[in-house]
């Protein structure tokens, strides 16, 4: 008969062995889920958002977010929608040249509640602005925050926005 117990006819037949018991035991090759498609498309929405803000385009970082969009501060502090939108309002009116945005996501999850993920991102960025007098001022900064992100009929919204890091410096000065 044959003899599979070296070889190349022994490595074939380890080889198709493990190949069978892979699947069993957990170790089958990689498949992409459903969490790698969210992942995907929010990175996308956060790309899309880097580029908005490279390009001034404010209001559509602001239509990315949902009618009762909150967002809190790492003092605590927590801001409604209209209030953060008056915010930006007032900081996107001083943006002379934006020359650098990224973000980064760390990691994505399901929340809690059915269909809102929790996504762990940090950013950074360097921008002009200009001040009321005229003179100008380079502010560079970079943060760590969650977001909760909600799949709607008008695409992907952010809910919720929680800062959990930030450094800002304006002319490398460092600015709370």
């Amino acid at each position: 008969m044959f003899d599979f117990s070296g070889g190349r006819v022994g490595i074939l037949m380890t080889l198709f062995a493990a190949a069978l018991l892979a699947p069993s035991l957990g170790l089958a090759t990689y498949r992409p889920t459903q969490s790698d498609a969210v992942r995907k498309e929010i990175e996308a929405q956060y790309a899309r958002r880097d580029q908005a803000f490279k390009n001034k385009e404010f209001d559509f970082l602001k239509s990315q977010e949902t009618s009762d969009y909150s967002e809190k501060m790492k003092d605590g502090e927590v801001r409604n929608k209209e209030e953060c939108d008056g915010l930006a309002d007032q900081m996107a009116s001083m943006v002379k040249e934006v020359t650098d945005e990224a973000t980064k996501v760390e990691s994505v999850k399901d929340g809690d509640a059915d269909g809102e993920y929790i996504v762990v991102a940090s950013d950074s960025g360097r921008l002009t602005l200009a001040t009321p007098d005229g003179q100008t001022h380079l502010a560079v900064g970079s943060s760590r925050g969650r977001d909760v992100w909600v799949k709607t009929d008008q695409g992907w919204k952010i809910k919720h926005h929680e800062q959990l890091e930030s450094t800002f410096q304006i002319d490398g000065k460092t600015v709370n």
